[in-house]
Protein backbone atom coordinates (compact mmCIF):
# COMPACT_ATOMS: atom_id res chain seq x y z
CA UNK A 1 0.00 0.00 0.00
CA UNK A 2 1.20 3.44 -0.95
CA UNK A 3 1.04 6.37 1.49
CA UNK A 4 -2.65 7.34 1.61
CA UNK A 5 -1.94 11.06 1.05
CA UNK A 6 0.38 10.25 -1.84
CA UNK A 7 -2.20 7.87 -3.31
CA UNK A 8 -5.02 10.43 -3.08
CA UNK A 9 -3.40 13.81 -3.76
CA UNK A 10 -0.43 12.48 -5.79
CA UNK A 11 1.89 14.32 -3.37
CA UNK A 12 2.85 13.75 0.26
CA UNK A 13 4.05 16.99 1.86
CA UNK A 14 5.85 15.08 4.64
CA UNK A 15 7.57 12.51 2.41
CA UNK A 16 11.03 14.06 2.19
CA UNK A 17 10.60 17.65 3.24
CA UNK A 18 12.28 19.74 5.89
CA UNK A 19 9.36 19.22 8.30
CA UNK A 20 9.80 17.99 11.85
CA UNK A 21 7.89 14.76 11.21
CA UNK A 22 8.44 12.78 8.06
CA UNK A 23 5.90 10.34 6.68
CA UNK A 24 7.01 6.77 7.20
CA UNK A 25 4.71 5.21 4.58
CA UNK A 26 6.04 4.01 1.18
CA UNK A 27 6.25 6.66 -1.57
CA UNK A 28 8.05 4.78 -4.36
CA UNK A 29 5.65 4.85 -7.32
CA UNK A 30 7.82 2.59 -9.51
CA UNK A 31 7.90 -0.20 -6.92
CA UNK A 32 4.22 0.30 -6.12
CA UNK A 33 3.02 -0.03 -9.72
CA UNK A 34 5.38 -2.98 -10.32
CA UNK A 35 3.88 -4.88 -7.34
CA UNK A 36 0.27 -3.75 -7.80
CA UNK A 37 -2.11 -6.59 -8.78
CA UNK A 38 -4.16 -6.39 -11.96
CA UNK A 39 -7.23 -4.15 -11.90
CA UNK A 40 -10.58 -5.68 -10.98
CA UNK A 41 -12.47 -3.70 -13.60
CA UNK A 42 -12.54 -0.48 -15.53
CA UNK A 43 -15.16 1.57 -13.61
CA UNK A 44 -14.73 2.32 -9.90
CA UNK A 45 -18.16 2.33 -8.19
CA UNK A 46 -16.97 4.79 -5.54
CA UNK A 47 -15.76 7.16 -8.25
CA UNK A 48 -19.20 6.98 -9.89
CA UNK A 49 -20.97 7.62 -6.59
CA UNK A 50 -18.76 10.36 -5.07
CA UNK A 51 -16.95 11.81 -8.07
CA UNK A 52 -13.57 10.94 -6.58
CA UNK A 53 -12.17 7.75 -5.04
CA UNK A 54 -10.65 8.12 -1.55
CA UNK A 55 -8.36 5.10 -2.15
CA UNK A 56 -6.70 6.96 -5.01
CA UNK A 57 -3.82 5.02 -6.52
CA UNK A 58 -4.39 2.19 -4.01
CA UNK A 59 -7.78 1.47 -5.62
CA UNK A 60 -8.06 -1.84 -7.44
CA UNK A 61 -10.31 -0.34 -10.13
CA UNK A 62 -8.73 1.35 -13.09
CA UNK A 63 -10.88 4.28 -14.25
CA UNK A 64 -9.33 7.07 -12.19
CA UNK A 65 -5.62 6.33 -12.63
CA UNK A 66 -4.24 8.25 -15.62
CA UNK A 67 -0.47 8.54 -16.24
CA UNK A 68 0.17 7.17 -12.72
CA UNK A 69 -1.88 10.01 -11.18
CA UNK A 70 -5.19 9.93 -9.32
CA UNK A 71 -7.90 11.84 -11.20
CA UNK A 72 -11.52 12.72 -10.42
CA UNK A 73 -14.64 11.88 -12.42
CA UNK A 74 -13.88 14.66 -14.95
CA UNK A 75 -10.28 13.50 -15.51
CA UNK A 76 -8.71 16.38 -13.55
CA UNK A 77 -5.65 15.39 -11.49
CA UNK A 78 -6.35 15.54 -7.73
CA UNK A 79 -3.89 17.85 -5.95
CA UNK A 80 -3.63 19.26 -2.41
CA UNK A 81 -5.32 22.44 -3.77
CA UNK A 82 -8.14 20.43 -5.31
CA UNK A 83 -11.72 21.43 -4.34
CA UNK A 84 -12.38 17.76 -3.46
CA UNK A 85 -10.38 18.14 -0.25
CA UNK A 86 -12.73 20.92 0.87
CA UNK A 87 -15.90 19.09 -0.25
CA UNK A 88 -15.10 15.75 1.37
CA UNK A 89 -13.06 16.23 4.57
CA UNK A 90 -10.86 13.33 5.59
CA UNK A 91 -10.16 12.27 2.01
CA UNK A 92 -6.64 11.08 1.58
CA UNK A 93 -6.70 9.22 4.87
CA UNK A 94 -7.48 5.55 5.39
CA UNK A 95 -11.18 4.74 5.01
CA UNK A 96 -13.11 4.85 8.27
CA UNK A 97 -10.33 6.66 10.12
CA UNK A 98 -11.75 9.34 12.38
CA UNK A 99 -8.64 10.18 14.40
CA UNK A 100 -6.87 12.22 11.74
CA UNK A 101 -4.38 14.72 13.12
CA UNK A 102 -1.63 16.85 11.63
CA UNK A 103 1.91 15.58 12.11
CA UNK A 104 2.76 18.70 14.14
CA UNK A 105 0.13 17.76 16.74
CA UNK A 106 1.23 14.12 16.79
CA UNK A 107 4.81 15.26 17.38
CA UNK A 108 3.75 17.54 20.26
CA UNK A 109 1.79 14.71 21.90
CA UNK A 110 4.67 12.25 21.58
CA UNK A 111 7.18 14.74 22.98
CA UNK A 112 4.75 15.66 25.77
CA UNK A 113 4.88 19.39 24.98
CA UNK A 114 1.20 19.86 23.99
CA UNK A 115 -0.65 22.53 26.00
CA UNK A 116 -3.39 20.77 28.01
CA UNK A 117 -4.28 23.86 30.09
CA UNK A 118 -7.89 23.99 28.84
CA UNK A 119 -8.48 20.33 29.69
CA UNK A 120 -6.85 20.74 33.08
CA UNK A 121 -9.18 23.67 33.91
CA UNK A 122 -12.24 21.57 33.04
CA UNK A 123 -10.91 18.65 35.12
CA UNK A 124 -10.36 20.91 38.14
CA UNK A 125 -13.84 22.40 37.79
CA UNK A 126 -15.31 18.89 37.60
CA UNK A 127 -13.43 17.85 40.76
CA UNK A 128 -14.73 20.93 42.59
CA UNK A 129 -18.26 20.13 41.39
CA UNK A 130 -18.04 16.50 42.50
CA UNK A 131 -16.62 17.40 45.92
CA UNK A 132 -19.58 19.73 46.56
CA UNK A 133 -17.57 22.93 46.95
CA UNK A 134 -18.97 24.36 43.73
CA UNK A 135 -22.73 24.78 43.24
CA UNK A 136 -22.77 26.13 39.70
CA UNK A 137 -23.44 23.68 36.86
CA UNK A 138 -20.67 22.87 34.40
CA UNK A 139 -22.68 23.01 31.20
CA UNK A 140 -22.79 19.63 29.52
CA UNK A 141 -20.77 17.97 32.29
CA UNK A 142 -23.40 17.62 35.01
CA UNK A 143 -25.14 14.55 36.31
CA UNK A 144 -28.75 14.14 35.28
CA UNK A 145 -31.36 13.60 37.95
CA UNK A 146 -32.41 9.97 38.18
CA UNK A 147 -36.11 9.35 38.10
CA UNK A 148 -37.49 6.36 40.02
CA UNK A 149 -38.44 3.41 37.84
CA UNK A 150 -42.15 2.60 38.14
CA UNK A 151 -42.77 -1.11 37.56
CA UNK A 152 -46.00 -1.38 39.55
CA UNK A 153 -48.65 -3.28 37.54
CA UNK A 154 -46.35 -3.77 34.54
CA UNK A 155 -45.27 -7.03 32.95
CA UNK A 156 -41.60 -7.82 32.70
CA UNK A 157 -40.15 -10.27 30.22
CA UNK A 158 -36.96 -11.87 31.49
CA UNK A 159 -34.16 -12.55 29.01
CA UNK A 160 -34.11 -16.08 27.65
CA UNK A 161 -30.32 -16.41 27.76
CA UNK A 162 -27.98 -17.13 30.62
CA UNK A 163 -24.51 -15.80 31.26
CA UNK A 164 -21.73 -18.29 31.79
Amino acid sequence: QLCSRMAYTNVCPDAAGEGVQKCKQPHDLEAFFAAKPAAIGSKCPVLDALGVCPAGLNCRWDAHIKDRKNVDRDGVVVTPESPWLAKVPGMGHPAGEVNVFKYELIGQLRKKVYDFSRSQEVAKAWQRHCSGSCDQPLGGIVEHERRPLDLKGKRILAPLTTVG
